[in-house]
């Protein structure tokens, strides 16, 4: 077009890209103190793997820890791909049911992060009902705590971390 109308100046165009966000590796916090309700649990886990599905790019590598927590760590769980995140939620069991405290669980995270075994992860999902204590100091990575409406309270939750608060419609229009 530019040679026959622009006086034999091609016109060269940029190349078509389109970016995409890539989830390498993300870490996902369940309170599992005894206020937290297994069919809530559940939901959050069916509502984040939809979520991560319909954003991730097909068959790139990914690590997702999930991790259950009340005032310690009860359980780890580290998942490489979709099929391990199914079978996960298939056979998931909660494991808990003391107080809450937060901090072990971020303590955890940036000790993978300091091993270089998540040298990528870029944030945090902690699903809680916000009762018990955080870490004063801003980790190193982004932070999300999900709330579910009816057991929401945020008095404890530091102004560094993000928060939404999930309902039972929510819930429902993921699954």
């Amino acid at each position: 077009y530019g040679l026959n109308h622009l006086e034999n100046r091609p016109l060269i165009e940029y190349a078509e890209y389109k970016e995409i966000p890539v989830l390498d590796e993300l870490a996902i916090i369940i309170d599992t103190s005894a206020s937290t309700y297994y069919d809530l649990v559940k939901k959050f886990l069916k509502m984040t793997y939809d979520i991560i599905s319909q954003s991730a790019v097909p068959n790139h590598p990914f690590k997702v820890f999930i991790i259950q927590i009340d005032t310690k760590i009860q359980h780890v769980k580290k998942i490489h791909n979709y099929n391990d995140f199914e079978i996960y939620m298939e056979n998931f069991d909660l494991k808990g049911g003391g107080g809450s405290d937060f901090r072990p669980a971020f303590d955890y995270v940036n000790v993978l992060i300091d091993k270089n075994i998540t040298p990528r992860l870029k944030g945090l999902i902690y699903f809680t009902d916000g009762y018990g204590p955080f870490p004063h100091v801003k980790p190193k990575f982004e932070t999300l705590i999900v709330f579910h409406e009816e057991s929401y309270t945020d008095k404890n939750v530091p102004i560094w971390a993000e928060k939404i608060i999930v309902s039972e419609e929510n819930f429902n229009e993921y699954s």
